[in-house]
């Protein structure tokens, strides 16, 4: 079983306390001496306090880094339109969003209605919340009632209520983003039968706030991906005088800078310091600008011993000690969203250390 624990009240409670000592630390900007010393001394107390021996660390400080890396790489221009799905990736949904609007963040993007109504009753009141997906007739009606933006592939779903209807509380006109499929081909209206739709909203009073697509390929495929921003450049030029905003970069676009200067970037788990990718090559790359995790996995071992070189560790022995070493037991396993890809020698754990 692990345990979520929020940094922010346990840090500043830590932190008061070493200055309330004498501590002449900088509290804004600590030396990373005194930063790791401050860490560690939160840590013990953590594990104390919970009584468990693992338990997830969430730095909502690492959310204004990594905006301000991300404000570089786009253009002067862009604002961040953060795609807060699943929960801000499992960093807590309502925490994660307060940080990034904090952090400079001026539009939000849920996976569902849901999850942009829990936004709206939670105070988060006067701030653009776009949904993905493709609208359905049932949504429609929470959507206009909590001032929504939803995403649109088709004109169906608008034609279930009356077009007089389709205004929010405060009497303006609902506004929607339209998906092109440039080729992810899953959500998205062709391009070439883009200007009918916008035709039919016209007809009945729908605003277009945005206009985007998504990438197919990832980071390491540039070609691909500049023939789909082409497209799309194509396909919206008519429509750059409506004021319409245009996004495509998510991180890897971000990253091969195709669409990093539009309207938005799209960002969603560059913001909590997850990359893009799965491979060496991809993460390394993502590392190198300087991302910061804001999840962190803590543990500290409940057994721990010296093993021979030859003998055989776990069920089938599915790995084999190479030399002498150490072999430690954490309590975090499958029942914890604990990978088992990541056994038998695949996989690592960074920032390890011993204590031996």
């Amino acid at each position: 079983m692990v345990q979520v624990i929020s940094a922010g009240t346990l840090l500043v409670q830590q932190l008061t306390k070493m200055k309330e000592k004498g501590s002449n630390m900088d509290l804004l900007c600590p030396s990373p001496t005194r930063h790791a010393k401050v860490m560690e001394d939160l840590t013990k107390e953590v594990f104390s306090k919970i009584n468990m021996q693992t338990f997830i660390h969430i730095n909502l400080d690492a959310i204004a880094h990594n905006v301000k890396i991300l404000k570089s790489m786009a253009g002067p221009e862009t604002e961040i339109n953060a795609v807060i799905k699943d929960g801000a990736y499992g960093t807590g949904l309502l925490p994660a969003t307060k940080a990034m609007l904090e952090a400079g963040v001026t539009h939000f993007t849920a996976a569902c209605v849901n999850e942009a109504v829990y936004l709206r009753k939670n105070g988060i009141k006067h701030v653009p919340i776009s949904v993905l997906g493709n609208l359905s007739a049932e949504e429609l009606p929470r959507i206009l009632e909590h001032n929504l933006m939803p995403s649109i592939s088709w004109i169906k779903p608008l034609l279930s209520m009356p077009k007089e209807d389709l205004i929010y509380q405060d009497g303006q006109r609902l506004n929607v983003n339209i998906n092109i499929d440039t080729g992810l081909h899953r959500y998205g209206v062709k391009p070439d039968e883009l200007p009918a739709m916008v035709d039919e909203l016209d007809n009945l009073g729908v605003g277009i706030h945005s206009m985007y697509t998504h990438y197919a390929r990832g980071v390491n495929a540039t070609e691909e991906n500049t023939k789909q921003f082409d497209e799309f450049l194509k396909a919206t030029k008519p429509y750059m005088h409506r004021g319409i905003k245009l996004h495509s970069a998510a991180t890897s676009g971000l990253i091969q800078r195709l669409g990093h200067d539009l309207g938005y970037i799209r960002i969603g788990k560059a913001l909590l310091g997850l990359s893009c990718g799965n491979s060496k090559e991809v993460t390394s790359l993502f590392a190198s600008y300087g991302f910061t995790p804001v999840l962190s996995v803590v543990a500290k071992p409940s057994f721990y011993k010296k093993l021979p070189k030859g003998s055989p560790v776990g069920y089938d022995g599915s790995y084999v000690t190479q030399s002498d070493e150490w072999i430690a037991n954490f309590r975090c396993g499958w029942g914890d969203g604990y990978n088992k890809r990541l056994g038998e020698g695949k996989g690592y754990i960074k920032r390890l250390r011993t204590g031996i």
